[in-house]
């Protein structure tokens, strides 16, 4: 019997590997692409609800937990079927096809040593320099990811990350006219993934650590807060709303006020209690009076902001009200620490 050149032999490790890095690639290696299509959609679609879960400012734990949850156990459910149907799909094959457990070495291993560190797999495959050059280059990209551009440096390393996969598992099997195909469809999914993580943070959510008391007691400092800024892409800020933005005596630098005012507003303070358009809008408790101040009235397309530590506060008092095109995200949630943990809507 003449054997089917056109059907090759798929490694169920190899499948392993890439599902578990993103479900329903390993299916769409084993050659079942709608299956691993519907698995990438349903798995993005958990990611997207937890997302919302967590970040939704009435969130409960329990809920956030059984999320996680959810998401672990498709997580585990799809390694296991990617390995399942990979080896199902080689059952049908002729006995003399070229197999990689007919290899010395392991490509699976050589994949998965590379996704615990980028460099590893070509250790294993005896490609020293090459894979000394993938190390240095790795963390040469981490030394970035610190920087305001960390998003699209994400899209880079989930790229590269997976260039480094792929090279130690065809360094191992030396087969790449078979794997060509396979590897672009890969790299595109792990491309637009990255792709749609970056629209996703961007749009929605700011996590910062809180430096000053500026905010006390509503936010004291070190506290971890929850900014989203989805909201004020369709609507303008609303009185009352903690909002971050960008100073206007250094754009570098962001603070975070409460919004009081907006233009035409009249502000007053009197006796530690703000007052809008002659009537109480807050009143705060220190043991240390605030100077009073005031009337001011805000001028048109100006928005004005305090601290509620009103003794101890710089704000627009004393650097005069912000543009709308400087307030970038309002906070809905103090995460950690665990005691301080509330929503602020």
């Amino acid at each position: 019997m003449e054997t089917d050149h056109t059907m090759k032999w798929k490694d169920p490790w190899f499948a392993v590997c890439l599902s578990w890095f993103i479900p329903g690639t390993g299916q769409i290696y084993a050659n079942r692409k709608i299956l691993g299509i519907i698995l990438i959609v349903v798995y993005l679609a958990l990611v997207v609800i937890t997302g919302y879960v967590i970040f939704e400012p009435s969130m409960v734990m329990w809920w956030a937990i059984g999320a996680f949850a959810l998401i672990l156990l498709f997580r585990i459910w799809n390694v296991f079927n990617a390995h399942r149907i990979t080896r199902k799909s080689n059952a049908n094959l002729p006995s003399d096809t070229p197999k990689d457990t007919d290899l010395s070495k392991k490509p699976w291993l050589a994949a998965f040593l590379s996704y615990l560190w980028p460099g590893l797999g070509q250790f294993y495959a005896k490609k020293w320099i090459k894979g000394i050059i993938f190390i240095i280059v790795y963390l040469a990209l981490g030394k970035f990811s610190y920087s305001y551009q960390w998003g699209w440096l994400f899209i880079g390393m989930a790229i590269y990350d997976n260039v480094v996969v792929y090279d130690a598992w065809h360094s191992v099997r030396n087969q790449i006219k078979e794997s060509k195909k396979a590897i672009l469809i890969f790299l595109l999914v792990v491309t637009l993934c990255a792709l749609l993580f970056k629209a996703i943070l961007i749009s929605t959510v700011y996590v910062y650590i809180v430096p000053a008391s500026s905010m006390q007691p509503t936010i004291m400092r070190g506290d971890r807060i929850i900014t989203e800024r989805l909201t004020y892409l369709f609507a303008e800020p609303k009185y009352g709303d903690i909002v971050v933005f960008k100073s206007v005596e250094d754009s570098k630098a962001l603070f975070m006020k409460r919004l009081v005012g907006k233009g035409g507003d009249t502000i007053q303070i009197r006796d530690n209690a703000v007052y809008l358009n002659g009537k109480l809008f807050k009143q705060y408790h220190s043991t240390k009076q605030a100077e009073d101040y005031g009337p001011y009235t805000v001028p048109e397309n100006k928005y004005f902001l305090i601290g509620d530590f009103l003794s101890n506060s710089r704000d627009s008092r004393h650097y005069g009200p912000i543009s709308r095109e400087d307030i970038i995200s309002r906070v809905i949630k103090i995460y950690w620490p665990a005691e301080h943990t509330k929503n602020l809507e």
